[in-house]
């Protein structure tokens, strides 16, 4: 349900209480049909070249999304994203794939504007992942984030094009990362768009990113995927 819908306000003040919501079951069935339909697009060779992000998958099976990599390769989950508004990938997860899911996540943290939206997330994150621990941290356009939960899975996409140092707030996030850890960002080089990309040459972030002792392991079409340290 979009935040302009007239039956959104119904729900709002329970969803930022706290109090249960029978929509969050609804929510992630409509993360999974977008993401469902992402895919399918892909497939379907929909995406057009020179959008701002990488075509190299537009005809090929879609890889594995950074949720899914990091639920295969990682023992105990610990996530954070920048700026996730409605972190409908972790919800798809979640969906998906039930409990083998939500008990393998620790903690959860969103660093993001104090916006409406942000606790509205918050209370479903909750309630989706009770056993996890949920960190919100106040997000800034220039000051660079710090997580507090030694992530161990940290996601950036549609960030750093928004920001004048770029560089400044991954490096942020990569020193706040465990040593065993998978980092995924989208650093494609952006078109100018008015009031909205501030930086457009992002893939030279990808040295400092080698630099921390990351490798490159995937282009997922929409994010690069990095890993570092062996274990948990």
């Amino acid at each position: 349900m979009p935040i302009g819908h007239p039956g959104f306000a119904k729900y709002e003040k329970a969803w930022i209480d706290g109090s249960p919501s029978p929509f969050a079951g609804t929510l992630l069935r409509r993360a999974s049909l977008q993401r469902e339909l992402l895919i399918g697009s892909r497939h379907r060779g929909r995406r057009s070249a020179g959008d701002g992000h990488s075509d190299i998958h537009r005809n090929s099976p879609l890889p594995p999304q950074p949720y899914e990599y990091a639920l295969q390769g990682l023992d105990r989950l610990r996530y954070c994203e920048l700026g996730p508004g409605i972190p409908h990938g972790l919800f798809h997860v979640a969906y998906t794939h039930g409990d083998e899911a939500t008990s393998k996540v620790e903690s959860v943290e969103i660093i993001d504007y104090p916006l409406i939206y942000r606790d509205i997330a918050a209370n479903l994150l909750a309630e989706v992942f009770p056993r996890a621990k949920i960190v919100v941290s106040d997000s800034s356009a220039s000051t660079p984030p710090r997580p507090q939960t030694s992530p161990n899975l940290v996601v950036g996409k549609d960030v750093f094009e928004h920001v004048h140092d770029p560089k400044a707030f991954l490096t942020g996030l990569m020193d706040g990362m465990a040593e065993r850890s998978i980092l995924a960002v989208d650093i494609y080089d952006r078109k100018p768009e008015p009031y909205q990309h501030v930086t457009l040459e992002l893939s030279q972030l990808e040295d400092d990113i080698l630099s921390r002792g990351f490798r490159f392991t995937l282009d997922t079409s929409r994010v690069r995927i990095y890993e570092r340290g062996s274990g948990d």
